[in-house]
Parts: structure tokens; C-alpha cells; sequence
């Protein structure tokens, strides 16, 4: 039978949308219309090759490769095709077996004042996110970020965990883009959460698996490529931000030069 058809990819991956952003401009894009990239497309192919890069995976689980190519010689053997990857089918047994109960949720910071403090796992359906201890699950200790800056929530009917701001002075911003007051926008493994003016959190989603319809391969294989994937965003956001310093260290400089000049 001819391999499955992945659905195109409507926005590009967290880190290389940070990096453009940063290259574009000093400020993040609060454009709502703005144009979001070209995004992803890609194949079920045969049994992944190795190779140094990693392909990354969508949230169903199935290999996302930028070049899709299709490895069957022409005039072949009818469209017969070996079995999907592993962690593929790993992925699709855990989503047909799915249990209650939300998927793991850590936030780790990035950057800012805060920068260091050990990730911090979500272990509720709904956590605030501030500035003081008292009433919030992840305490924060930036300036700029509000008392009660954002929550995050698990919504069981469509097994997703959601980010809404709730008011904040300095705002919340989803892979540069800001998140409403009173609106919920989907969190995905390595998206970039911006509060306030100093403080980026790496989201990391893992999805729970029902280990009896599932073998200990199959979810070893998908841990080692979840961390892989991980390690690569990250390298990706410290670029992104080495950037950023040195465009705002540019500006000082030439602003410096000509105050002394004057």
C-alpha cells in the first residue's frame, strides 16, 4: 500500500521563528496576521537511516522529514512498502490506548533573573504562573513578571495543555507571538514562552503512554528521539539569544559613540 500522507506543518518550529524574529527585529512580532512561515511537510517512510540530524515528530507521533522523498525505484514492486518506524508506531498504539489523565508538562527558564532554578513539573490540571509564592505553582523571581502573570491548563476532551495570560502588566508571548487575555493557545513540546521583559521558559510536553500496548523498544526509541529533538531546540534558542545580545551590545556601542561625540 503507498505510504501515509502527513499533514502540512502550519508553523514553523519554536526556535527558528524565535531566530527569525530576532534577526528581523529587536522587538517580538505582535502581529496577529503576520505570516507564520512556509512550514513542514512530510512521509512515512521506510526504516529511518542514520544520519547526524534527526527528523523531528509532529504531534501524532509520525516522522516529519523536510525533503519527504519517496526511496521506492520506479517500475517496483507495486507500491509494497516495510513497516513504518518504530516510534511512529509506538506513538500510534499509545494515541489508540490513550488513558485519563493529562500528559507531563515541565517548564524550564531559559533566561532571566531566574535563570538556573531546576525545571519545574506541573503535577495539576491548572497552575498559575507569577511572581509570588502564594497562590502560584511556578514561582518566578523576576521583577517585571505580575503576581499572577498566566495559567496553564489540561484539557482532557482534546489532550492538550493550553497557556492563558490573565492580565499581566508585560505580557505573555508564545513563540513570539502574544498570548490574549482570556484566550487559550495550545502548548507543544519545545514551544518558547516569553514573560514579562527578561524571562523565557522551554516547554516540554511528554505524552503519556499506555505501557500494555506498547514494547519497552518502541518507547525507548521514542525517548531517545524526544531527547534529541530537545537538545537540538535548545542549542537553537542559545543561538537565538547570543544573537540578540549582540545586536542589543551593537546598539550600545554605536548609541555610546555618539553621546561622546556630542
Amino acid at each position: 500500500m503507498p505510504p501515509k500522507k502527513v499533514a502540512k506543518r502550519n508553523r514553523p518550529f519554536p526556535a527558528e521563528k524565535l531566530a527569525q524574529a530576532t534577526n528581523e527585529e529587536d522587538e517580538i512580532n505582535e502581529d496577529p496576521g503576520a505570516p507564520e512561515g512556509s512550514g513542514y511537510r512530510g512521509e512515512v517512510e521506510d526504516p529511518p537511516r542514520r544520519s547526524s540530524s534527526p527528523p523531528f515528530l509532529n504531534p501524532e507521533g509520525v516522522r516529519l522529514d523536510e525533503e519527504g522523498d519517496d526511496d521506492r525505484e520506479e517500475g517496483g514492486n507495486g507500491g509494497e512498502m516495510e513497516s513504518p518506524p518504530r516510534v511512529a508506531s509506538a506513538m500510534e498504539a499509545s494515541r489508540r490506548a490513550r488513558t485519563t489523565g493529562a500528559d507531563e508538562l515541565k517548564l524550564e527558564v531559559l533566561s532571566g533573573p531566574a535563570k538556573g532554578m531546576a525545571p519545574v513539573l506541573i503535577s495539576s490540571e491548572s497552575a498559575v504562573i507569577g511572581r509570588i509564592k502564594k497562590g502560584t505553582a511556578v514561582h518566578i523571581k523576576d521583577p517585571t513578571i505580575s503576581e499572577r502573570h498566566a495559567v496553564v491548563s489540561w484539557d482532557e476532551t482534546k489532550g492538550e495543555w493550553n497557556i492563558s495570560d490573565l492580565g499581566s502588566s508585560n505580557g505573555t508571548f508564545l513563540n513570539g507571538a502574544r498570548v490574549r487575555k482570556g484566550t487559550l493557545h495550545p502548548l507543544r513540546d519545545c514551544d518558547v514562552l516569553h514573560l514579562g521583559l527578561e524571562t523565557d521558559m522551554f516547554v516540554l510536553v511528554t505524552p503519556k503512554f499506555a505501557l500494555d500496548d506498547i514494547s519497552m523498544y518502541d518507547l525507548a526509541a521514542f525517548q531517545g528521539e524526544l531527547a534529541i529533538k530537545r537538545a537540538e531546540a535548545k542549542v537553537d534558542l542559545e543561538i537565538a539569544f547570543m544573537q540578540k545580545k549582540i545586536k542589543a551590545l551593537k546598539r550600545h556601542l554605536i548609541e555610546s559613540a555618539h553621546t561622546s561625540e556630542s
